[in-house]
């Protein structure tokens, strides 16, 4: 496949992107792995709630732990992640469901 192909299907755009695309989504997977990697175990459960969409308050009842001990975590998450906000984390590393 050479590049984008876009087309009408019963009354709706369909868009289809090369195959490449695949790959760099895989790298960028990859490479947020090895990033994530540097957490402590506990930092990595906080980001993984982030990512679901917890506020400060929610991820501190999962894991029983203060709001402040969640923000302590949240300043070392994005100290090592290179995120200056929680909007910034998720568009760097998405969503988890």
């Amino acid at each position: 496949m050479s590049g984008f192909e876009v087309k009408i299907e019963g009354g709706a755009l369909v868009v289809t992107i090369p195959i490449i695309v695949d790959s760099v989504i895989v790298e960028r997977s990859e490479a947020q792995k090895k990033l994530t990697s540097t957490l402590p175990p506990r930092a990595l459960e906080v980001f993984q709630l982030i990512r679901r969409r917890m506020c400060d308050k929610e991820i501190a009842a999962e894991l029983n732990i203060s709001t402040g001990t969640v923000k302590a975590h949240k300043k070392l998450i994005f100290h090592k992640l290179g995120c200056a906000s929680r909007a910034e984390l998720l568009y760097k590393f998405g969503y988890e469901n």
